[in-house]
């Protein structure tokens, strides 16, 4: 958790694991997650709870045992547009389905990441030998509730 928090991701998904000491792998996830969200917790990097992230929701999948929490930064930092081009980048080599950004009213954020994404769909660029529409493709949805946007990764 915490060097996810540190990379600035804003939704950190835990696996289910089985434990030797018979403890389900939601335990572990759960007591994570409640020190992680703890205010004054500090991460390796610096980052301090209640000041720089707050965890605005957390919990375990009944179906599938996979926790998730998902993160707001409190100041963030509003990336260029071929910064948010390179962390997209970054998803589809680790083949994840999902990349989530947080942006703020008021400056470039949102901007820049709705730019980002149209990169991809005006340029269809290759990414780790997939090329764009053939071996893969993204959607934007915008929450504006959380002031994020979620970028889906479909894999063909």
């Amino acid at each position: 958790i915490n060097e996810a928090l540190d990379n600035g991701e804003n939704r950190i998904e835990l696996q289910p694991g089985s434990y030797a000491d018979g403890k389900r792998g939601s335990y572990y996830a759960s007591r994570a997650a409640a020190a992680a969200k703890a205010s004054g917790h500090v991460t390796p990097g610096g980052l301090v709870c209640g000041v720089d992230y707050e965890v605005t929701a957390s919990g375990t999948n009944a179906n599938t045992g996979i926790h998730s929490l998902t993160i707001r930064y409190l100041n963030p930092t509003v990336l260029t547009v071929d910064e948010y081009v390179a962390r997209i980048e970054d998803a589809i080599r680790e083949r994840k389905t999902y990349v989530v950004f947080q942006y703020q009213d008021g400056d470039d954020s949102r901007a820049n990441i709705e730019a980002a994404v149209e990169t991809f769909w005006d340029e269809k660029p290759t990414v780790d030998g997939l090329a764009y529409g053939t071996n893969y493709g993204l959607t934007l949805g915008t929450s504006y509730n959380d002031k994020t946007c979620n970028i889906t990764i479909t894999y063909k």
